[in-house]
């Protein structure tokens, strides 16, 4: 088989300064996706989608150091053209893609802090992710792999983060994370 896949899309973004230690931006994006696909295990195929994504932000700082940041988005993913229509072996396994999945929305908010003194910086970062027709590659027995859309998914998680430079030339970075991910249907 023959897949093609094509993602024309327009961005527009905007961001001020409404007060010196407050600033707000906002982002829309537009997207058209269409694939095509002829031949091959699922015969002759073709999917078209849109949707409107964007962002809204405020960033409160620098005060003493401190920043405060929170944002709303709403994300689009249009499966992969391997996720539709492949079929074949894989590095994990045989895989069989699915060419009647719907595309991936997803509602997201996200809050963090940053903190410089000198030269180290720390920061807490927490969000919480809303997925609607989540993408999943699933497994019926072992070595087997196929696609289909969930419901309703939720990732949360936190991330801490510290970037120091003790001496010219000498950098040191440490992070962790704390993730919970839950599919909210069966």
């Amino acid at each position: 088989g023959n897949a093609h896949r094509t993602d024309v899309g327009a961005f527009l973004q905007a961001e001020t300064f409404v007060l010196p230690v407050l600033r707000l931006s906002a982002g829309l994006r537009g997207d058209r996706v269409t694939t095509r696909n002829t031949g091959g295990y699922f015969g002759d195929r073709a999917t078209s989608n849109g949707a409107l994504s964007g962002f809204a932000a405020g960033t409160v700082g620098p005060l003493s150091g401190l920043s405060l940041t929170a944002q709303v988005s709403r994300g689009f993913r249009d499966p992969a053209l391997s996720d539709r229509y492949f079929r074949g072996p894989s590095g994990r396994g045989f895989i069989t893609g699915n060419p009647d999945l719907e595309p991936e929305t997803s509602l997201q908010f996200d809050l963090s802090a940053r903190y410089t003194l000198a030269r180290t910086q720390i920061g807490v970062f927490y969000y919480d992710y809303r997925i609607d027709d989540l993408i999943e590659r699933y497994s019926t027995q072992t070595d087997f792999f196929f696609f289909r859309n969930r419901c309703r998914a939720l990732i949360r998680g936190l991330e801490l983060e510290l970037q120091a430079e003790p001496a010219s030339g000498l950098s040191l970075e440490l992070s962790a994370h704390l993730l919970d991910g839950l599919a909210l249907d069966d």
